[in-house]
């Protein structure tokens, strides 16, 4: 049979399209609409910029405030890193970005995948089997005592992160060290093969490489909020054919301001103080890719949703430039966090969820923790395995530059051939998404980086503020939530909190919902105050110039 193969071939070729396309997206727009083309503009109160969970759920609290907004989303469909991948293969629906959802009457997710009926199921990552690099099995009861060392010094990782991120005095001092120096502290040190896929699945499956990862992100609240009890029992892996896109679709739907898809901002302006901007301070300019025309939204407020990966490399998107204090202290770095899917002509495996394989240095470039996607998609005989920034510099690829070419792949596969022989993996159709080269996003995920400090993260996170003293631009998304960065919930809740911030300082009054499930409970909310009394001078700017809740309309 023909190899169906997706970025592979067709690599280098699509990749140049895609850079391509990528400059079009940062200066096409301004380009048609300045070349003596009309432009059509309009009021509003906010415009929100993105139309991914944050600004959803942004969208969602203005229009139950009766706050006049326009949602402008560049894709032709809303969701952000939510997307799926239809007819992979054989026909197989599979995911390019979010796949796993957390229980808990807490996380809006969850509760969003249950009132539109979405389809998953409960991950077991303790259903695994490992084998050594000849194909040889180890056993259960070796795995068993890897991972009871390794939890053990996690705890004491997660109680001393715990401490660390309470600890006022600690944000700026420098002793962020990261999470292996204090595993090893905790007595943990990888001794075999074995332990290494331990540390993989308990460590790097979400963040990457423990080498990198900041005691500010240890430990991640949205296990310990959410489900308590069991730290891994309740990951949910979408099935849906729909997509876990279904829920973000089914969500923009109950808006009565729908979101205006294709519609691509090329610029957005902030500080323009003359005497006739002082109403409308924001301005933001848009090209419909579908119809062609030109818009200017002139609005009070304007909410960014757009990924740490856009704010790096599209600095002319903002007019002025972003400042450079505020680039200069960004804590986030994009990373690569894709996942790698072999579908092959018959299922070779057993039914266990996860296979490892033990090596013993790091990955060495390969895939060496496996998902058996043919469990929850029973006849797919898909497997796929997640490539992350620690992968991508063993493999020797440009993080600018990402590609995978046909050599790449194949080597991939090499743990597979050597467990169950080179005549059986074989694959039909491979696929990967290529994130990091997505005009959208440069990447898949945001992570803090090694070494940052809170101090800076504020300075980043900060909306930019006129020479009027008067917030013009708010961020949004999961990067702005510090309690939930990287997830999808995290998103949703920065949604709703920056969209609360922007209610206040139109004179719409929230009360205690000011706050959200971003928010430290303890020293993290002490540090917000200086945001606080920002938004107070603001308010009293505003209420000298403007009588703000004469103009809303829904």
């Amino acid at each position: 049979m023909k190899l169906q193969i997706t970025n592979c071939k067709t690599a280098l070729f699509l990749l140049a399209a895609s850079r391509q396309h990528a400059h079009a997206l940062g200066t096409g727009g301004h380009d048609v609409c300045s070349n003596s083309r009309s432009i059509l503009e309009t009021n509003v109160d906010v415009v929100i910029i993105g139309a991914g969970m944050a600004g959803l759920a942004a969208a969602h609290k203005l229009e139950a405030h009766g706050v006049k907004f326009v949602l402008l989303e560049g894709r032709d469909q809303v969701g952000g890193r939510i997307r799926k991948k239809e007819n992979f293969g054989s026909g197989v629906t599979i995911e390019d970005g979010a796949n796993w959802i957390l229980s808990g009457e807490d996380n809006p997710i969850f509760q969003l995948a249950n009132k539109y009926g979405l389809n998953y199921s409960t991950c077991d990552f303790g259903n695994a089997e490992t084998f050594f690099k000849n194909g040889t099995r180890v056993s259960d009861e070796y795995n068993r005592e890897a991972y009871k060392r390794f939890n053990s010094a996690k705890q004491c990782l997660f109680d001393y992160g715990e401490e660390f991120n309470r600890q006022e005095g600690n944000h700026d001092e420098g002793v962020d060290v990261g999470s292996r120096a204090i595993m090893e502290q905790c007595g943990w040190s990888p001794e075999d093969e074995v332990d290494r896929v331990v540390e993989w699945m308990g460590l790097d499956f979400g963040a990457a490489s423990p080498d990198h990862v900041s005691l500010y992100t240890v430990p991640d609240d949205s296990f310990t909020d959410f489900t308590p009890e069991n730290w891994l029992g309740d990951w949910n892996f979408v099935v849906d054919d729909r997509g876990f896109e279904h829920i973000a679709v089914e969500y923009a739907a109950e808006l009565k301001t729908s979101p205006q898809l294709a519609k691509e901002v090329y610029l957005v302006e902030w500080d323009d103080i003359r005497d006739d901007a002082e109403l409308s301070p924001g301005k933001v300019s848009a090209f419909d890719y579908v119809t062609e025309a030109c818009y200017r939204y002139n609005a009070k407020k304007v909410i960014s949703t757009v990924s740490v990966g856009v704010l790096e490399n599209r600095p002319d998107l903002f007019s002025p430039n972003l400042p450079t204090a505020k680039m200069d202290s960004n804590p986030f770095k994009m990373g690569v966090f894709c996942k790698v899917y072999f579908q092959f002509p018959e299922k070779f495996w057993g039914d266990k969820e996860v296979i490892n394989m033990a090596v013993s240095d790091r990955n060495q470039g390969k895939c060496n923790v496996w998902y058996n996607l043919d469990l929850f998609k029973p006849g797919s005989n898909i497997l796929f395995c997640m490539i992350t920034d620690e992968i991508v510099g063993e493999m020797g690829i440009d993080s600018d530059f990402f590609y995978l070419d046909e050599s790449m792949l194949d080597g991939i596969l090499e743990p597979l051939r050597n467990i169950y022989g080179s005549a059986y993996v074989s694959p039909l159709a491979q696929y990967y998404p290529n994130w990091p080269n997505d005009a959208w996003t440069y990447g898949s995920f945001e992570k803090w980086q090694l070494g940052r400090k809170l101090s800076e993260y504020e300075i980043f996170a900060a909306p930019l503020e006129n020479k009027k003293g008067m917030n013009v631009v708010h961020f949004s998304g999961s990067a702005t939530c510090r309690r939930y960065d990287g997830w999808v919930h995290g998103a949703f809740f920065s949604g709703e909190r920056t969209a609360n911030y922007v209610l206040e300082e139109l004179g719409v009054q929230v009360g205690d919902d000011i706050w959200s499930a971003c928010d430290w409970e303890d020293g993290w909310d002490d540090e917000e105050d200086d945001w606080e009394d920002d938004w107070d001078g603001v308010e009293e700017e505003e209420s000298k110039s403007d009588d703000v809740e004469s103009t809303m309309a829904v």
